[in-house]
């Protein structure tokens, strides 16, 4: 099976390109923008990152993506351990899928 990764910016048409794939040619289609965001309501993530963050980066029980990025962005070593965490159950998801 040949993949096709499709990237870029904010706004510049990967979701158009993806469904035209998938109307088109029957690609299947897996977004891992949209793993990411299920991710950050899923209840095992949430607890780690407020072990790691505290309940400082939550509102209740749902993350506050401002005050995480507030925590991460500039500090290195909190960012990569959050990419760490995320990236490999992105790639988890994306492998299951395959």
């Amino acid at each position: 099976m040949l993949d096709i990764c499709v990237t870029g910016g904010i706004a510049t048409g990967k979701s158009t390109v993806c469904a035209k794939l998938a109307e088109v040619l029957g690609c299947g289609v897996i977004s891992c923008d949209q793993i990411v965001h299920d991710l950050y309501r899923d209840a095992a993530v949430l607890s780690r990152i407020r072990e790691k963050f505290g309940s400082e980066v939550f509102e209740g029980d749902e993350l506050n993506h401002r005050k995480l990025g507030g925590r991460v962005f500039g500090n290195e070593t909190a960012r990569v351990w959050l990419e760490e965490l995320v990236h490999a159950l992105v790639l988890q998801d994306v492998n299951d899928w395959r």
